[in-house]
């Protein structure tokens, strides 16, 4: 098994996205942070964590939501991936893979 220290997912509230958080989250320690956008006006943290709690439940959620971070952003927005300065300080400081 690989071991991973904090990730970055892009797609985390798609169904693989949010398998791959799974896997992660009950296989290693680290945080994984979740590029997320604004979608109908509902932030991005509140999709995903309904996202999660549809597929793995609220037991599985709660246990794990100091670990899910989530920062918003847009991958077809520009290289930067439309991130704020402080996020992208933080991505930058605390990220070793990218998925």
């Amino acid at each position: 098994m690989l071991m991973f220290g904090n990730i970055l997912l892009i797609g985390g509230t798609s169904f693989l996205g949010s398998h791959i958080a799974y896997e992660f989250l009950t296989q290693n320690k680290g945080n994984i942070y979740f590029l997320v956008r604004i979608k109908d006006n509902v932030p991005g943290r509140y999709r995903l964590l309904q996202t999660l709690r549809f597929y793995f439940g609220d037991k599985f959620v709660n246990k794990n939501e100091d670990r899910i971070k989530t920062i918003t952003g847009d991958i077809t927005q520009n290289a930067n991936l439309s991130l704020s300065k402080k996020d992208l300080s933080e991505v930058l400081k605390n990220i070793s893979t990218v998925i």
